[in-house]
């Protein structure tokens, strides 16, 4: 049985067990843990039963997102008990099996992008070209991830079925860069042939964390670059922030994002790439619209995602024909 732990509570119309059900943690084992809690059915089949807020505050519970481990009182009901460890998997539920609340908002969202503009979503997204020369997934590919975060554009090739010999990730975020390490070495054990473990241990060695420190012999040094993708700070073009475009020094960081794709071409290798920023489209400041204006005079236009579902509004960029950044 697959039980899933939620820190929120249950919808009002979620039905509870009868009884309270006996959850058994390290069954067998020394720290065998044993407490009755009263659970929420639903109607999901990824999962039997919903354990809450009753379960998780009694055994004192802490999740370690990074280790993907769960720790927990043993003897939750005393004082000083010893901890326990138990994995956690997170896992990736598919939209037809969520839960009714989340189905019904999922339609009332589709509803909201009818009346052609989904057409016109996808007329956009073909509108988009490769550069001529430029093909992925005919050979393995070298991916290149520019404030590179967890690793998600790695995951993201390998889930579009490309073949990955060579990963290099710019994060200067320490944490993000554990994180992201953590996550690809199981990338091989999902998507086996797809990418090697000796991939991601030499991914580790590269050293040039800050984009910043990058420079023309290093970039070069990569060899031939296949995929870039990128997505540069937004605090300076967001609509929540103080709207002061290239004048905040982490959204300025675009210059280095343009310089390292120049590098690249300039080395020979006519790559393609995918770049992301928070959407800056119809800001009426002008700090923003002269970023906007930068972006579309070396990129060329983006594509503006509507993008209710994510709970935010993006744009995008990807490869054209012609040189590139100049």
């Amino acid at each position: 049985m697959l039980i899933i732990t939620a820190e929120g509570g249950p919808p009002k119309w979620m039905p509870s067990t009868k009884e309270p059900v006996e959850v058994v943690l390290l069954p067998g084992q020394k720290g065998e843990t044993r407490i009755r809690v009263q659970c929420g059915l639903s109607e999901s089949e990824d999962y039997d039963l919903l354990v809450g807020m009753e379960l998780i505050y009694k055994i004192g519970a802490q999740i370690d997102a990074w280790g993907e481990k769960l720790s927990f009182r043993t003897e939750y009901w005393r004082e000083g008990g010893e901890q326990g460890e138990l994995p956690v998997r997170f896992v990736k539920m598919e939209p037809k099996k969520a839960l009714r609340a989340t189905e019904s908002l999922q339609k009332a969202k589709e509803e909201k992008m009818a009346g052609g503009k989904k057409a016109a979503e996808k007329d956009r997204m073909e509108s988009l070209r490769q550069p001529k020369g430029a093909t992925l997934g005919e050979k393995p590919i070298t991916i290149v991830e520019l404030f590179g975060g967890i690793g998600a554009g790695l995951a993201a090739a390998l889930e579009a079925g490309l073949v990955v010999q060579k990963w290099i990730l710019v994060e200067i975020d320490p944490k993000a860069r554990r994180m992201a390490w953590h996550h690809a070495d199981q990338l091989p054990m999902r998507y086996p042939g797809q990418i090697s473990k000796a991939v991601i241990e030499e991914a580790k060695k590269e050293g040039a964390w800050d984009i910043r420190q990058l420079n023309e012999a290093t970039v070069w040094g990569w060899g031939q670059v296949d995929l870039v993708v990128a997505g540069w700070e937004c605090q300076g073009t967001s609509r929540a922030g103080k709207g002061r475009g290239m004048g905040d020094a982490r959204t300025a960081l675009l210059d280095e994002l343009l310089q390292v794709l120049k590098w690249i071409q300039e080395g020979g290798s006519r790559c393609c790439y995918v770049v992301e920023h928070v959407d800056m489209e119809g800001d009426p400041r002008e700090p923003i619209r002269a970023t906007q204006e930068k972006v579309v005079a070396e990129l060329g236009a983006g594509v503006s995602w509507d993008a209710a579902l994510n709970n935010c509004s993006a744009t995008s960029w990807a490869s054209r024909e012609g040189p590139g950044p100049p």
